[in-house]
């Protein structure tokens, strides 16, 4: 759930996914991930997921997401995401791409 929320936040920052595997200059791999689970979840069960925070240094982006069942908002996990944005052909770090800095400073912001 996590990483299909992250996807959809890059389609709106203008960096689908499946493009950017495709055809982009840059990759961000998962470095590192973690959840904790408070309340139990039945597939199917109507949710919501969000990122809720950011934290931003110049190649990293760590994203903390928040799944409530809908309807009574009752937070279910949490957790937290590790993106390292590198350069596609040589793997080595780069900065994060300016389009997705800025969509992801608008969640470090709380705007």
């Amino acid at each position: 759930m996590f990483h299909d929320t992250y996807a959809a936040f890059l389609a709106f920052a203008g960096a689908p996914l499946p493009e950017v595997l495709r055809s982009g200059g840059w990759l961000a791999p998962v470095r590192h991930a973690e959840a904790d689970y408070f309340k139990p979840l039945r597939f199917g069960d109507p949710v919501a997921v969000e990122i809720n925070r950011a934290h931003l240094t110049e190649t990293e982006a760590v994203l903390g997401y928040r799944i409530a069942r809908e309807g009574s908002g009752e937070v279910c996990v949490v957790g937290q995401v590790v993106h390292t944005f590198v350069e596609r052909a040589s793997f080595k770090r780069t900065p994060i791409p300016e389009g997705v800095r800025r969509a992801l400073e608008h969640i470090e912001s709380g705007s």
